[in-house]
């Protein structure tokens, strides 16, 4: 009889980890793309100088759902080189 109840809330929250993962994944990936965009002088938003880097940061809100009971904030970070010691172009929206 709790077979059922139990199978159903594991499957929720194995889709849950799944959703939260793919959110990481594509922040990661759309921070990678726009530290190679910031390397080759495309502007792009919150890149930042960090030596002989250019990086890039991008952040991710989960309040919907089951997260409304705690919000939680991913965040992806990377950088690729400077060649020529640009200084990134910033623009408001990315």
């Amino acid at each position: 009889m709790m077979t059922v109840p139990v199978l159903v809330m594991v499957f929720g929250v194995m889709m849950v980890g799944l959703q939260t993962g793919l959110v990481q994944y594509k922040l990661q990936h759309d921070a990678s793309d726009g530290a190679r965009l910031a390397s080759l002088g495309a502007p792009v938003a919150d890149a930042r100088v960090e030596g002989d880097f250019l990086c890039v940061t991008r952040e991710a809100h989960l309040r919907g759902g089951m997260w409304a009971l705690s919000p939680h904030t991913l965040s992806a970070s990377a950088c690729a080189l400077n060649p020529a010691g640009w200084s990134p172009s910033v623009q408001g929206e990315y």
